[in-house]
């Protein structure tokens, strides 16, 4: 059993309170609904669910400020309604929540009558981008809304939503940096604890209780891997797998890729520990990735397009003698977004022309793989664009391996 030290449990004592405004509320609804009017759509319906780590319910919980699974009518004009498996019992934004379960069709219906919506055109928020295809808008559910009402014309514009999330706010950077602020506490925590002969369920273990008592949500994505020959803290499976009863070793790398979350807001970093010093195999695998971050903030402002930036991540790496299987970078807020680079594990292809603006947020995570594949590590943290470059979030944070003492 794992415990702590007085001086890390003393700094979990302030939890967080911020919390958003009604006027980023406000912002919000009146940028999604302006764009549907442009479009001439007479509302909206938002769908969400929890699949790929709650990422499918980006779009629900941007306009509810609520994580909750279900549809969120949204007309252009009036009170929106959400629909769940049951009505929310602390509403936050939309007053009118509902329970819907089994038959989400019909109160939808239902409600779209009441708004006098049985004509005219409706967006369908949920059927593309990244999760369209995993856990989006349910098949089931459109024909049933085609079948009740044939005179609306149901079309997809999920770009809609996922476009207007991109830049980001200062309210919404703000959960971010409460999220690297409650990340610094566990990296601590893990610096302290992670030594020969402590199991990787204990580690996992301190590293979910810092999450949750620093005040970050429940349910944060923890992806940890350990051992002397690591690629991906995947590797040992999602959060959702069950424990691993391994103990530590010197010469062991630990690989974490870790969400700390904050009223939705996913500050992810990916961050190695070496159990020891770490040998010339790995610290050639760290310099790699340590230069291709610093070479991706080199270039990163509003402007550069994916594939500027794309160039200068990988160039290091390969330029080392080094491999790449996941995306060197991606958007981040509610969680993994677009813009993504090239994934080669998954068979994505990055939009190499896609140009970044300032306000967004986006998380280099380098991942240097030897030829082999048998090691890797990704390095890398929240930035924030700007017009002349990209500002780090976390101010402590620094693109490097932490090595522990054994």
């Amino acid at each position: 059993m794992t415990t702590l030290s007085p001086a890390i449990t003393g700094r979990l004592g302030d939890r967080p309170t911020f919390d958003f405004s009604d006027a980023e509320r406000d912002r919000r609804w009146a940028l999604v609904r302006g764009g549907a009017r442009a479009r001439g759509l007479d509302a909206l319906i938002v769908q969400g669910s929890f699949g790929c780590y709650r990422d499918s319910n980006q779009n629900l919980q941007y306009l509810t400020n609520v994580n909750s699974e279900g549809y969120l009518v949204l007309p252009l004009v009036g009170e929106p309604t959400l629909f769940s498996f049951e009505n929310g019992l602390s509403p936050k934004w939309v007053e009118d929540w509902r329970g819907a379960i089994p038959d989400f069709a019909g109160a939808i219906v239902s409600r779209l009558a009441e708004l006098s919506l049985t004509s005219g055109r409706i967006g369908l928020v949920g059927m593309s981008g990244l999760y369209g295809e995993l856990n989006g808008f349910p098949y089931t559910t459109v024909e049933r809304l085609r079948g009740a009402l044939p005179d609306i014309e149901f079309t997809d514009h999920t770009d809609l939503v996922d476009t207007g999330r991109q830049v980001k706010s200062a309210e919404e950077i703000e959960c971010l940096r409460v999220g690297c602020d409650a990340m610094r506490i566990v990296f601590d925590a893990v610096s302290e604890i992670a030594r020969p002969g402590v199991r990787d369920f204990e580690v996992r273990g301190v590293i979910m209780d810092v999450l949750f008592r620093a005040g970050c949500d429940p349910g944060s994505m923890i992806l940890y891997c350990q051992g002397p020959n690591v690629m991906h803290g995947g590797q040992s499976g999602g959060w959702l797998e069950p424990r691993l009863d391994t103990p530590l070793e010197i010469g062991d790398i630990i690989l974490i890729e870790l969400d700390a979350a904050y009223l939705g807001y996913k500050a992810q970093f990916n961050q190695p520990f070496a159990v020891g010093e770490p040998d010339e195999e790995w610290v050639r695998i760290f310099a790699a990735a340590a230069e291709s971050y610093a070479a991706g903030r080199r270039v990163i402002r509003a402007g550069t397009t994916v594939g500027e930036l794309e160039a200068a991540l990988l160039g290091p790496i390969t330029d080392n003698g080094f491999t790449f299987g996941n995306p060197a970078f991606h958007g981040l807020g509610l969680g993994l977004e677009a813009p993504m680079g090239t994934y080669p594990r998954v068979n994505y292809v990055s939009d190499a022309a896609f140009v970044l603006k300032a306000g967004m947020v986006i998380e280099f995570e380098p991942h240097p793989m030897s030829p082999s594949g048998h090691r890797g590590a990704s390095l890398g943290c929240p930035l924030v664009v700007t017009e002349t470059g990209a500002d780090q979030i976390p101010d402590w944070w620094l693109p490097e391996a932490i090595v522990l003492p054994t």
